[in-house]
């Protein structure tokens, strides 16, 4: 059965209230959440904590990962760099190659939301790139990592 119609005002008014309390927390909790990371609120600051030149996978520590195994098991040259969109956007991207052989084939790695082209991406790529005569390649997409 449908409510009256005074009553299905009273409903709407209600959803209405609940949906602006829910948008005024999220907020409150997106300041905090989100304050202790504000100084890399832009790609100049993240590239200034973490220059392009760097590699950070060299670093990880994980024995028995796959990828980190596969990853350290071939000669592969690792290029970075940046392309400039259109709109004067710096993209962040990265590839490698291995040193001896010919290319085969390519692949072209995505990160997820919230993720940059640094850490599983770039031992995803590696891994592929050992495997065979692969090239593979991984971007941070505008506004992730160091783009």
């Amino acid at each position: 059965p449908t409510p009256p119609q005074p009553m299905a005002a009273v409903y709407c008014a209600a959803g209405a209230a609940g949906a602006c309390f829910t948008s005024f927390l999220w907020s409150r909790l997106r300041q905090r959440v989100f304050a202790p990371i504000a100084d890399r609120d832009e790609g100049e600051q993240r590239r200034a904590s973490c220059p392009p030149s760097k590699d950070l996978t060299e670093e990880y520590i994980l024995p028995g990962c796959f990828e980190v195994e596969m990853s350290k098991s071939a000669n592969l040259k690792n290029e970075r760099g940046f392309i400039t969109l259109r709109n004067g956007q710096n993209i962040f991207y990265q590839t490698w190659t291995p040193v001896e052989g010919t290319v085969s084939a390519g692949v072209v790695a995505f990160h997820g939301f919230g993720d940059h082209c640094d850490f599983q991406k770039a031992l995803f790529a590696k891994s592929i790139a050992a495997m065979g005569n692969f090239v593979a390649a991984a971007f941070d997409l505008p506004g992730h990592g160091r783009s």
